[in-house]
This record gives C-alpha cells, structure tokens and sequence, in this order.
C-alpha cells in the first residue's frame, strides 16, 4: 500500500530497491523521505478545493460592485452640493445687486430726479426681486436634489457593510477551512513518514 501510494503521485518507481547511490549524491534516507512527504503535501494541496469558492467569488464581486456604488453617490453628492453652493451664490449677488439699485434710486431721489427716471429705477428693482425668488425657487430644489443624493449614499453605504459582511463570513469560513485542511496534511505526512521510515529500516541489511 506504501509503495502504491509513493508510485501514483510519481515520486520514486521503487522504494524497496532505491539506494542512496540511486537518489542521488548526499541524498539520505531521511532526505528523500522528506522530499517524498513535501511532494506529496505539494500534490494534495493542489488536489483539494474549497467547495465555497464560487460563492466567495459572487460576494467578493458584489462587494466591488457595492465599492464602486459608494463612490458614485459620493462623486454625486458633491457635485450636488457645489451646484448649492452655486445657486446660493447667485441669490446673494442678486440681493446685493437690489441693494446697489435702491441705493442708487434713493441717491438720486434725494437729487430729484424726473418721474420717467424714478419709474425705471422701480421697475429695475422689481425685476430684480422676482428674479431673486426665481433663484430662491432653484436653491430650495437643489437642496431637495442634494437630501435625495445623501438618502442614496447612506443605502449605498448600508449596501456595502452588508456585502463586507457577507464576504467576511466566507472568508472566516476559508480560513477555518484551510486550518483544517493543513492540520489533516501533517497528519497525512506523518504518518507517511512513519510508514516510509518502516520500510526503510525493514529493507536495511542485517
């Protein structure tokens, strides 16, 4: 059964008639024994798979995906928040362009001025209200616009625990699978090595 063993993983073609003159110059026994058992482990190591794969590989894919949502909404956001900022500066020049005309008109007044000349001055002061609720109406939208981008990047945060956690759950699973694995390894390799070492010590001359 040893000897079977040896053979199908293409190690040596005969343990009983291997010398140390056939394995090789300063090749001991314990040597090939050695080489024998790591070529092995090497060969079972590739031989096992870890069944979840498929299924770390979808989570660790939807995590990414999860990463790449996060940093939209973010990008979103702030492009949101500067089109605020914008519009919120547009409201304040308006106001200070009111401010500059109804000085103006109250400058000239005192001056006296004709009544053609203090109707244009209204009137160019009543434009520029109704258009400073115009911009106040644009303001209050992006301010919707950006509470909808902050609702967007919290569920897409959320999304992204929740996909980190799912891929911790399987990644712990791998480790503990791995440990495993190994642990069962050594065990294989020792006991090979007890094995190898009995069939030494029984072909050794008397």
């Amino acid at each position: 059964m040893e000897q079977d063993a040896v053979r199908a993983c293409g190690l040596i073609d005969d343990i009983s008639g291997t010398s140390q003159a056939e394995t090789g110059p300063g090749r001991s026994g314990f040597a090939l024994r050695r080489w024998i058992t790591g070529s092995l482990g090497r060969h079972l190591m590739l031989k096992t798979k870890y069944r979840l794969q498929p299924v770390l590989d979808a989570r660790s894919k939807t995590k990414e995906a999860a990463v790449r949502q996060v940093t939209l909404r973010r990008e979103q956001l702030v492009a949101a928040q500067d089109e605020l900022t914008r519009r919120e500066r547009i409201v304040a020049d308006c106001r200070a362009q009111q401010e500059a005309a109804q000085a103006r008109m109250m400058d000239e007044a005192m001056r006296g001025i004709g009544a053609h000349t203090l109707v244009v001055h209204r009137t160019h002061l009543a434009d520029l209200k109704r258009l400073e609720q115009e911009l106040i109406g644009a303001v209050e939208q992006q301010r919707a616009v950006v509470a909808r981008a902050e609702i967007e990047l919290e569920k897409a945060l959320a999304a992204l625990v929740e996909a980190s956690k799912e891929v911790q759950v399987i990644e712990r699973h791998r480790i503990s699978w791995q440990q495993r694995v190994r642990r069962e390894e050594e065990r294989r390799e020792q006991k090979i090595n007890d094995e190898f070492g009995m069939i030494i010590h029984s072909h050794r001359p008397k």
